[in-house]
Parts: structure tokens; C-alpha cells; sequence
């Protein structure tokens, strides 16, 4: 679990300078757990093989069902899924391609929140 600290806008209106302020004061929003991956891991067995590629595909073309993180099915890191994630995994796998980014060789949380497609669960371990 860990603790989430966000900013909240507070509004204020001063009728006698007619001027409105906008400020941002910490809040605590909660908990939750951060969902880790490991990229290029689509199938979330915890391991990066031609199976993750092959779901991949089957997700893309066949509407098969994914596991819960797409962030892990977005090898190339470009903050898209599509096809050109299974080739660039089927690349390094099989090519000596460049490896999958962070994080890849370990598990670890979206370095990237911004852009994220998903990770509503805790796929590796």
C-alpha cells in the first residue's frame, strides 16, 4: 500500500478587489496498490516469450481476452498497443533486438503515469 498525495484546486473570490485566486493545497487521496508489470509480459505469467506475442495478436485481431494490464502488452513503449509490439518483442526474442523499456528486466510500476494504457492489477511478482 502506498500513499497517494495529490494537489486540490481551492477558489476564492474577493468581492472588494474583484479578483478571483486559484491555489493548490496538498491532499491526501488514500491508498491503493500500485499495479506493477513487467513489459512485454501480456499473457502475466511472469515470463517474456513468443506466447505474450502470440496473445498480443490474438487481442488485436481475434478480440481475445487480456489479462488486466495492457501497459505490459505495450513492448515498444510508445504508450500504444498494436501490432507493432508483438514484432518489436518477436525482434529481441529472436533477432537480438533492443530489449522491451523499463520496466522489463525487473518488475516495477509505470514510469510514465501520463500515458498510461492500464494496469488494474499487481502482474508480476
Amino acid at each position: 500500500m502506498v500513499g497517494v498525495i495529490g494537489f486540490g484546486p481551492t477558489a476564492s473570490w474577493s468581492q472588494t478587489r474583484r479578483s478571483a485566486r486559484l491555489s493548490y493545497t496538498p491532499r491526501t487521496l488514500g491508498t491503493s496498490v500500485v499495479p506493477t508489470f513487467r513489459r512485454g509480459d501480456c499473457n502475466g505469467d511472469n515470463r517474456t516469450n513468443i506466447s505474450d506475442a502470440i496473445l498480443h495478436t490474438r487481442m488485436l485481431f481475434q478480440g481475445a481476452a487480456g489479462v488486466g494490464c495492457d501497459e505490459a502488452c505495450d513492448s515498444n513503449g510508445d504508450g500504444k498497443t498494436g501490432i507493432d509490439d508483438a514484432i518489436y518483442l518477436i525482434d529481441h526474442l529472436f533477432k537480438g533486438g533492443m530489449p522491451p523499456p523499463a520496466p522489463f528486466a525487473a518488475c516495477g510500476g509505470d514510469p510514465d503515469p501520463g500515458i498510461s494504457l492500464g494496469c488494474t492489477r499487481v502482474a508480476c511478482q
